[in-house]
């Protein structure tokens, strides 16, 4: 089964990003495993925007003058030595001074200034203190030259204080209080209230780009709003590391990497937020995020709580992360999206990445938005990573390849759960909507999903209680939630293509062609299941399968409870040659203690009055 997915060329500073086709689940595997017995229309970019966005926000600021010149010095002699004897600033026109020095070349490494009091810059236009050069400040070999740059290196320490009412309507490149930090800064304990920051690309409410740098105890609220790419709530690029800091703002970006803390992080070098929190919504196009837009670094004990709408990329913590680490965080918000749209995280890394999400969980409502929306998951759009011990609880609604937890899986996961209804016309589940194509050896263990799942629409098929479509392997897996739809409904699993060991289904099934109390259509290897749920279907129906479709669907050591599912026969049409090793067991026979053959004690415990069930589902009901 081939995707298309869409990726962002090497990210170049100043550059525009160039969209472009590819097709990510195909690296790195062999032509012989690409391929699928099921046909699977391709897809195109389409032209025009497909998620309406509110326009950019515009706000009636009238500006006089510029606080640059009304610059006043501050006492710098034998100060600044330490955080005991810093150079204080006590006044606007103080502050303003600091961005006068800077931008004519005092950068203040190793030097400690210290804010003595609340200043209120009454809407006047602000300078960012700092900038800094994308060409100059890295050099051929990407490492980081601040003395190529114009960047802030010393410590600001705001002592609990506010800045109020800052203004940058007439911004460009590197906006914000801060336009640039280099090496060796650090601002904390500062409060930035009712901001309202615009400018053309890398912005933030209290740092543009932030280098090797630090941002700690902070917080900012108001309004960031970029014409171009990489614009956040704090910063617009983090390439250093954030802790203990949160943002109340609304942010919007006219392109790419738009984050309710941070527009992308690591994005030249190692970036790391830790306790962090977001609550305002956040507007973009690509690479849109509760949080972070884009993001290779490390995130953790984090959470996004405001709604997020975009077009790619697109979620409720991360649009895009392809490296690193997310783990211990949490997003609540609603999110909204054309294109790999994520409660949690939109796109979780290539087929085969290394990246991870661990012990992480999302609640918002996730929804597909524009015609031919596909990739929408309660957890992930798509993910091509790792997810463990993560579960997600909001309704998904979406067309292709919409499921509880992850759209399309091209991964591992591990230890996680879904319990939100999900809705979607073809390769719909519970757990996931499509699992990988054969051969992408696509793992999905230990894992349940309790929601409702619907297909919609006419002609609608794939539609499973814990995966629409499956060509990878999933093993010691349940789903408890009715399903619905029209063709190649199953409790587990719509259309099973890979292998499918240790599982159960207990969910009502209705179809109106072909329907299985396991799985609708199977392809391929199905051992030591079972399914009980009724199965209730005017076409071809099973109480384990719909429909065998050919020689490869081989089938041994499974079971269906014939009273509960209401069906007389295992597989409604068997297409296999060979014989098919599924038996009808009566209620009482499945839960008088013992174990059906072919179940192993390792795997599966049993109690008298109770149908079999898997020991290895462990999954924490929370995780934070």
């Amino acid at each position: 089964m081939k995707r298309v997915l869409y990726y962002l060329i090497p990210f170049v500073l100043l550059t525009v990003i160039t969209v472009v086709e590819i097709q990510a689940q195909n690296e790195n595997v062999p032509a012989s495993a690409q391929s699928s017995k099921r046909s699977r229309k391709s897809r195109e970019k389409p032209e025009q925007a497909l998620v309406k966005k509110k326009p950019i926000p515009a706000r009636n600021i009238k500006t006089t003058g510029n606080w640059m010149s009304s610059a006043v010095a501050f006492d710098d002699v034998n100060k600044g030595t330490s955080i005991s004897n810093p150079i204080e600033i006590a006044s606007a026109e103080q502050l303003a001074y600091l961005a006068k020095q800077v931008k004519e070349g005092n950068n203040y490494a190793g030097k400690h200034f210290k804010l003595m009091a609340d200043i209120n810059l009454n809407g006047r236009e602000w300078t960012p203190i700092g900038t800094s050069d994308a060409f100059d400040a890295f050099d051929a070999d990407n490492v980081n030259n601040d003395d190529h740059s114009l960047r802030f290196c010393g410590s600001f320490h705001g002592d609990g204080h506010k800045i109020e009412k800052m203004a940058i309507t007439k911004g460009g490149d590197y906006s914000g209080l801060f336009g640039a930090c280099g090496t060796g800064s650090h601002i904390e304990k500062l409060h930035i209230v009712d901001c309202y920051v615009r400018g053309r690309m890398i912005v933030g409410g209290m740092v543009g780009e932030l280098v090797n740098g630090s941002v700690s105890d902070c917080s900012v609220s108001g309004n960031v709003i970029a014409s171009n790419e990489c614009v956040g709530g704090i910063v617009g690029i983090n390439n250093g590391t954030i802790v203990n800091s949160q943002t109340s703002v609304t942010v919007f970006g006219n392109s790419s990497d738009t984050g309710g803390l941070a527009g992308a992080s690591g994005d030249r070098m190692p970036g790391v937020v830790d306790h962090c929190k977001a609550t305002g919504t956040v507007s973009g196009y690509w690479n849109v995020g509760g949080l972070i837009g884009r993001n290779n670094g490390v995130v953790s004990n984090s959470q996004a709580s405001g709604d997020v709408i975009g077009e790619e990329w697109v979620g409720g913590l991360i649009g895009w992360t392809d490296k690193g680490m997310v783990s211990f965080c949490q997003a609540s918000g609603n999110v909204n999206g054309f294109f790999d749209v994520g409660g949690l995280v939109g796109f979780n890394g290539y087929l085969k990445s290394t990246v991870q999400i661990n012990n992480s969980h999302a609640t918002g409502k996730v929804i597909g938005s524009g015609s031919g929306n596909y990739c929408i998951g309660g957890l992930a759009g798509y993910s091509g990573g790792i997810i463990t011990d993560c579960h997600a609880t909001g309704v998904v609604d979406g067309e292709e390849s919409v499921g509880g937890l992850v759209g399309e899986h091209g991964g591992k996961t591990i230890n996680s759960y879904a319990t939100g209804d999900v809705r979607g016309s073809f390769d719909t589940g519970g757990l996931i909507g499509f699992n990988g194509f054969p051969g992408s050896q696509a793992i999905v263990e230990n894992c349940y999903a309790s929601g409702t799942v619907t297909g919609y629409r006419v002609n609608n098929y794939g539609i499973g209680g814990l995966i629409g479509y499956s060509g990878g392997n999933v093993s010691r897996c349940y789903s408890t939630g009715s399903t619905s739809g029209e063709d190649a409904v199953g409790g587990l699993i719509g259309e099973q293509e890979g292998t499918l060991t240790n599982c159960y289904a207990t969910g009502t099934v209705t179809a109106k062609i072909t329907a299985g109390g396991l799985t609708g259509w199977n392809w391929m290897k199905i051992s030591s299941c079972f399914a009980i749920g009724f199965v209730n279907c005017n076409g071809i129906a099973g109480g384990l399968i719909g429909q065998n479709q050919d020689k490869d669907a081989v089938v041994k050591n499974s079971y269906f409870d014939w009273q509960s599912t209401k069906q007389p026969k295992g597989v409604g049409q068997n297409n296999n040659e060979r014989s098919t090793l599924v038996k009808p067991l009566p209620t009482e026979e499945l839960k008088n203690g013992s174990f059906p053959q072919g179940f192993e004690a390792t795997v599966w415990e049993a109690a008298e009055g109770q149908y079999p069930k898997l020991k290895a589902i462990h999954v924490k009901p929370e995780n934070l």
